[in-house]
């Protein structure tokens, strides 16, 4: 673009012009010039902003990903519990498997935590509708409370037998 303005104040000084039609043409060049360099700076700030924006995203949906694939399987494991107690050995079993689950939730604390930290920051940095966001942030809250909800069971459950 910078060019492009070169050469037309090149062409108004080789140019015959009388000196109205030199000053409004140079006025539209100085305009377009303005224009120019605005756009550019704005598009500058939009990509330093994308750049800043793009780790924290990307942290926040892979951990997102990852968190809700381990939800399933420790929502499927709990699932798992509520089966009907056939003898003595089936307790046992389902005793261990509530533990192991418990043991792994406890793990989990800190998944969760970051993921909702990245979602918090994402939130702060983005210029974009925040519902959706505070969509999957709240329904991993609510997943992650009841499975906690249910682990603590388990463990009461321990402590008592």
């Amino acid at each position: 673009m910078s060019s492009v303005l070169v050469e037309g104040r090149h062409l108004l000084d080789q140019a015959r012009l009388v000196s109205d039609d030199v000053a409004t043409t140079a006025e539209l060049l100085d305009s377009v010039n303005r224009r120019w360099t605005s756009l550019r700076q704005s598009a500058g700030d939009v990509s330093t902003r994308l750049k800043q924006l793009l780790p924290v995203s990307e942290s926040f949906h892979h951990g997102m990903t990852s968190l809700t694939a381990w939800l399933e399987l420790a929502e499927d494991r709990c699932g798992w519990l509520d089966g009907a107690v056939q003898s003595a050995g089936n307790v046992a079993q389902q005793l261990n498997t509530a533990q192991s689950l418990a043991a792994d939730v406890e793990r989990q604390k800190r998944s969760i935590d970051e993921v909702t930290d990245a979602g918090c920051q994402l939130l702060e940095v983005a210029d974009t509708d925040r519902s959706g966001i505070e969509q999957q942030i709240g329904c991993i809250d609510h997943r992650w409370t009841m499975l906690s909800q249910r682990t603590y069971v388990c463990e009461r459950f321990k402590v008592i037998c």
